[in-house]
């Protein structure tokens, strides 16, 4: 199959209608596209699927372009258009899609609800239009929606297929190898003579006309077959949700792993971190303590060191006071008063008022307590002695504990230091926190666990439920030979078993033999894009692993680079299409071949020049056409490597934003 020609008309940066015409010449098959960064090089790529599939590009909510869109009246409406042109079994084909854009009254762009899709081809000389209710099937026919991503090549379909290389298992290359090698329809018979669960089938249509009517056991059985079918359709149904969780929860194993690894530096800068805030803590903790101890010091010493020198003075100036004291010690005012009132001394000699006796006892009066200064004077002088005996140097102390407050604040600074350091490490390293990261991967490997756990059970249960339908089958059937009408059913059930285990016979053999082929077919194109340094080994399920040539790595994981995912992929499309033309050469009765192009988004930039080179011979060489899509300095290298290949040269220029040129060379 060939593409002749495809045309946009104001799709995204592509102003008016353009046509590039491609190379149909066998020997010229290469159509190179070239343009700078942002000239429209994806956008023209992805008009392709656009056009045939109806999907528009992931970062584009509207398809039209700009600068015509702004400039749609109130009122009135613009079409945006793709259409291509190919050949298919000598069969030409143009396959057109129309979007339909207006302006309302309120200024705002609105999209119509429905594209306009028609493809129309020629036969016998008329041009005729396939109906609305074949579009699809017919799409299908010539280029298959399931293979798009393999022949529209671009970023997006690599990083997808790439996610599942990494999960040892490719559902897209199994599919592939289905649908373009012919297995897809004796995949479709099989699983419509037999279908999973309670599925519609051949053989399930035949057991409901088992005529069981007035047997209650025979019904009852039939009861409990149709409910193990709604079982086994719904533990299928989760086995499949649980194997999507389980590819997802293992991705973020994958994920979890690979930061955990890239963080281990992170993760010992963060444990810095923590120590260094862990010591800026101590560190403030012991200066509080410090400074209290100085105020405290101060505080217990300042009375005694401002009043020592006060107390000295006034201790020398009353050191003779004990002679000014004419009091009798211990004596005090109300002793006198007592004896004056009884008229009696205290050695027992009575007295009257106004005699010797009595004068001299009111003259003491004026010097016992409290008005004998001498006995104030003694108290004062026993208190000072009591103040300032010991040794005692405030300005010592003082000075001690500053030092050791100065300590501690130097201590303070170095930790603070040590911290913005440590901190300054781990924002240089893009920190990721460990911690976070251990959780989630712990919760992933759970994750794992529970659903591979809950796979096993659901496999389990329904292998019991297959198992005891096939016994309730069975007693069915020897029951029902009874009827003449269930023998003719027994005996079309004896047909669909027949046919059911010939094709399914007959798809196990040549999908085995086409996968071994296929692997080898693509070991060939992998191990010459890499000089027989690596080769691929792929298993039942279509998952790729990388093996390097005289290296054990069966006890480790061996990850790809981005180039070698590229190569994988390539190999595989180069693979599947050298088996397909193969199958169109041998006959073979089932299985069909056909011939593909690759239209294909920068497919060189993840190479280096020595993968280039070779990657430029094996395209054209198993493409039946290529269409590269390619940046000026890539294009360089593959106009060089091609040269002799390349029939025909276009190239995007960018005038102004939304405004893109295609030119032929």
């Amino acid at each position: 199959m060939y593409i002749r020609s495809i045309t946009v008309e104001d799709f995204l940066p592509f102003q008016g209608r353009q046509r590039v015409d491609f190379s149909t010449d066998p020997d010229h098959n290469v159509t190179l596209i070239m343009g700078d960064n942002g000239s429209g090089k994806t956008s023209l790529a992805q008009a392709f699927e656009w056009c045939l599939y109806g999907r528009a590009p992931k970062d584009s909510v509207q398809v039209i372009n700009a600068y015509v869109r702004d400039r749609i009246r109130p009122g009135a409406y613009h079409y945006v258009m793709v259409e291509i042109e190919l050949i298919k079994d000598s069969i030409g084909y143009t396959v057109t899609r129309k979007q339909k854009y207006s302006r309302s009254a309120n200024g705002r762009t609105v999209k119509g609800e429905q594209q306009e899709f028609g493809i129309f081809y020629k036969e016998a000389g008329q041009t005729r239009q396939a109906p609305q209710n074949e579009l699809r099937s017919t799409i299908n026919r010539l280029l298959a929606d399931e293979l798009s991503h393999y022949f529209f090549f671009d970023g997006e379909h690599v990083k997808n297929m790439r996610a599942e290389i990494e999960h040892g298992k490719s559902s897209d290359f199994a599919e592939a190898v289905k649908t373009i090698l012919g297995l897809r329809p004796i995949a479709s018979a099989i699983e419509h003579l037999r279908a999973p669960g309670n599925r519609i089938s051949v053989e399930r249509r035949f057991r409901n006309q088992l005529d069981l009517s007035g047997n209650r056991e025979l019904e009852a059985k039939r009861s409990k077959i149709k409910l193990n079918e709604s079982k086994i359709a719904r533990l299928g149904s989760e086995i499949e949700d649980a194997e999507l969780d389980v590819q997802t929860a293992r991705e973020s194993v994958a994920r979890w792993n690979d930061l955990l690894l890239e963080n281990e530096e992170s993760e010992k800068a963060a444990r810095a971190v923590q120590t260094a805030e862990h010591d800026v803590k101590r560190a403030h903790a012991v200066l509080a303590t410090k400074l209290e101890t100085l105020f405290e010091v101060f505080r217990r010493g300042q009375y005694r060191f401002f009043t020592t020198r006060l107390i000295h003075d006034a201790r020398a100036e009353l050191k003779d006071a004990d002679k000014l004291s004419k009091g009798v010690p211990s004596v005090n005012d109300k002793t006198i008063k007592f004896l004056l009132e009884r008229h009696e001394c205290i050695c027992g000699t009575r007295f009257e008022d106004g005699d010797t006796i009595a004068q001299h006892l009111y003259e003491l009066l004026s010097y016992v307590p409290p008005k004998d200064l001498g006995t104030y004077i003694a108290e004062f002088d026993k208190e000072c002695r009591t103040r300032s005996e010991g040794q005692f140097d405030l300005h010592d102390d003082i000075v001690r504990a500053y030092n050791e407050y100065a300590e501690a604040e130097n201590a303070v600074i170095a930790a603070d230091r040590e911290l913005s350091t440590a901190r300054a490490h781990l924002d240089s390293i893009n920190h990721v926190d460990v911690g976070v990261l251990r959780a989630n991967l712990k919760r992933a490997q759970q994750d794992v666990k529970r659903y591979e756990d809950k796979i096993a059970v659901a496999r389990r249960d329904i292998t019991r439920a297959r198992s005891e339908n096939k016994q309730l089958e069975s007693e069915i059937e020897k029951a029902s030979f009874q009827d003449e009408k269930n023998k003719l059913v027994q005996q079309c059930l004896a047909y669909v078993e027949y046919i059911y285990n010939y094709l399914d016979g007959y798809y196990s053999i040549h999908e085995a033999e086409t996968r071994e082929e296929l692997g080898c077919t693509v070991n060939k194109f992998f191990t010459a894009m890499y000089d027989g340094e690596l080769h691929i080994e792929l298993d039942e399920n279509y998952g790729v692993t990388v093996v390097v040539d005289d290296i054990n790595t069966s006890e480790e994981t061996w990850k790809t680079s981005s180039g070698q995912t590229l190569a994988i992929i390539l190999a595989f499309i180069l693979g599947i299409l050298d088996i397909a033309k193969g199958n169109i050469r041998s006959g073979e009765e089932l299985l069909q071949g056909d011939t593909y192009p690759l239209v294909m988004d920068a497919p060189l930039s993840d190479f280096d020049k020595t993968r280039i080179g070779t990657i430029c011979k094996l395209l054209p060489d198993v493409a039946e056409q290529v269409i590269i899509v390619i940046k000026d300095t890539d294009g360089d290298l593959a106009e060089q490597h091609m040269a002799s290949r390349i029939g025909s040269r276009y190239t995007i220029i960018k005038n102004r934003d939304y405004d893109s040129r295609i030119k032929k060379d």
